[in-house]
């Protein structure tokens, strides 16, 4: 209610840090923030960031517009000197080819859009690149959420920032959300970058 009057670019809460049972019966403030608020949502968790340590920064790009909403979020703000950006995408594996006509076309389709998808990410380097920032990509094939949350504890993460989907209620409901996913299991903040509609 407050937001449809103050018209933020950007809502910050923290994590409640209740169980899987607990957000389950009581419902998270910061997830229904996350689906519901009509501007970018950041779910601060995690230790404060240690003095002199550069600030690790992982962003989920998938080749749509919302990542690339992401991105330019980044390349906008001021971050300190000897901030790190990595670049995580699930790549899709190509299938082994047999005799059947319609496998063949569906490996000649992932094989383009595996392209397009390095396309994307070099152009993503290059704008942050651009920004002063130093930025390393990670491609693998494993399901998204599982994929950007293995990496984001490997790498030590201090906050991912996704795109969103822009999903509706009932596709939230049927198919989920990977930035909703990552941002309840996620060890670090979670920014979710979506346009504001005021």
């Amino acid at each position: 209610d407050f937001a449809d009057r103050f018209k933020p670019d950007l809502i910050v809460v923290g994590s409640h840090g209740r169980s899987a049972i607990g957000r389950f019966f009581l419902g998270s403030v910061s997830q229904r923030l996350l689906l519901d608020a009509p501007c970018s949502v950041r779910i601060a968790r995690g230790p404060e960031p240690v003095s002199g340590k550069p600030l690790r920064i992982m962003v989920g790009i998938d080749g749509s517009a919302n990542a690339d909403a992401a991105v330019a979020e980044l390349a906008s703000r001021s971050w300190p000197p000897g901030t790190e950006i990595r670049l995580v995408n699930a790549n899709s594996p190509i299938p082994v080819a047999r005799t059947e006509e319609p496998l063949d076309k569906l490996a000649k389709w992932i094989d383009k859009e595996n392209r397009r998808m390095r396309a994307k990410v070099e152009a993503a380097i290059h704008c942050l690149e651009g920004r002063g920032l130093k930025v390393s990509a990670f491609a693998g094939a494993l399901d998204p959420v599982k994929l950007l949350l293995r990496e984001a504890e490997r790498w030590k993460a201090d906050c991912i920032f996704l795109g969103a989907r822009g999903a509706g209620t009932i596709e939230r409901l049927v198919i989920g959300s990977v930035s909703a996913a990552v941002a309840a299991r996620a060890h670090c903040s979670v920014e979710v970058v979506r346009t504001a509609s005021w």
